[in-house]
């Protein structure tokens, strides 16, 4: 197995759930979605945005420390379901930044960011080739079970559906939500292509390092998250020209940093290099 050039080694320690302070914000998202008449979770909601004032770390430890929970709803649903889950609670400067960009996303573009901030305390990874990816978002949704409540919401490329996934991806990610009562939060999972499950696990590394950026490839920055989306979701596969704009960015972004070779095994195994 490729040696992984995103880990990241956490040294904090978090409280038992048990031992920590009363679910504040958990009792206040039951009582918000509860008050709500939408039969499905609408990331316009306000609801969102009043819960932001009641997030401190102890919220998000008992989040991730109920992550196995949540996983252990869904494969009651569905065993059958690949679900890789967050190595580590989210961070509160983390939260901070996500949710102080309002009614846009970190670009300026219009989004539901007070929604995203606070669903993605419990959040897991399906992985998914994209001729997949649509069967696995379905496979998601149906993996609620009868242990969820409010219909899922896949959010991709910017765009809201309440009903059903898309019929093709639009990006190498989709996140699927649901609420789940017995676990007292809403989970995300997000079914990726293994080139973006990377790419997410490199922002997140220099997002923490940013001194590393020097010597480690970003995918953004590089345009290769781009060119390697444009060529995989072409519905009759790659072309020759897709496939030789993918070789220059690697060849550049590569030219003088590590060679993550995690990447490289993704790509040919794509036939893109």
């Amino acid at each position: 197995m490729a040696s992984d050039t995103n880990t990241i080694k956490y040294t904090s320690t978090y409280a038992n759930p048990d031992q920590l302070e009363p679910p504040v914000f958990k009792a206040q998202l039951q009582s918000d979605i509860a008050s709500t008449s939408s039969k499905n979770l609408n990331p316009s909601s306000p609801i969102w945005n009043t819960l932001h004032a009641l997030v401190d770390q102890a919220v998000l430890n008992d989040a991730h420390a109920l992550t196995a929970a949540a996983i252990n709803l869904l494969h009651t649903a569905d065993p059958t379901l690949i679900l890789a889950a967050r190595a580590s609670p989210k961070s509160l400067a983390r939260f901070a930044t996500k949710a102080s960009f309002g009614s846009h996303d970190k670009h300026g573009n219009p989004s539901d960011s007070a929604w995203k901030a606070v669903n993605d305390f419990i959040a897991m990874r399906m992985p998914a080739r994209v001729p997949e990816m649509t069967l696995r978002q379905r496979q998601a949704s149906r993996g609620r079970g009868r242990q969820a409540r409010r219909k899922v919401v896949c959010l991709e490329d910017g765009e809201d559906s309440t009903s059903t996934c898309a019929s093709a991806p639009k990006d190498l990610c989709c996140f699927v939500y649901a609420w789940l009562p017995a676990v007292g939060s809403i989970m995300e999972v997000q079914v990726n292509h293994p080139f973006a499950s990377f790419t997410f696990a490199r922002d997140s590394l220099l997002r923490e390092h940013p001194e590393r950026k020097g010597e480690l490839v970003d995918m953004w920055d590089e345009g290769l998250y781009g060119a390697v989306g444009d060529a995989l979701r072409r519905s009759e596969g790659p072309e020759e020209e897709d496939k030789a704009a993918v070789r220059e960015k690697v060849a550049k972004a590569y030219e003088t940093k590590t060679k993550d070779v995690a990447v490289f095994e993704i790509l040919e195994a794509e036939t893109l290099l």
